[in-house]
């Protein structure tokens, strides 16, 4: 895989296509990823700020996701809410489902 990046533009080439993401902001901070088919798995925190507890969601406490977007442009596809943070790089996918190892010392198994 190859990545370039230009001015909030991603484009990277797979199997001869170029695929392009529109995006100079991210929904999540992501603390693990996993490229799954055609989707692309990121669990962290969503990028919102509570102007009372700016820090809530950076430290876990509030809005923590499992979000799926689209591989090939980056739309998403659908979104958990999760209790808690996800360890760093504590994911994996296997069999259509998703395992996430959580900070608060929880796996939890998502999928069919």
């Amino acid at each position: 895989h190859m990545v370039t990046v230009e001015t909030g533009m991603i484009l990277s080439k797979t199997s001869g296509r170029t695929t392009k993401w529109k995006d100079e902001a991210f929904p999540v901070g992501p603390f693990s990823m996993v490229l799954a088919e055609e989707r692309l798995l990121l669990a962290g925190f969503k990028d919102e700020i509570d102007p009372l507890d700016p820090w809530a969601n950076l430290e876990g406490r509030r809005k923590s996701t499992l979000m799926i977007v689209s591989k090939q442009d980056g739309t998403q596809l659908s979104e958990y809410p999760l209790e808690a943070l996800p360890v760093w790089n504590g994911m994996a996918a296997a069999n259509g489902k998703v395992f996430l190892s959580l900070q608060n010392g929880k796996l939890v198994c998502m999928g069919r």
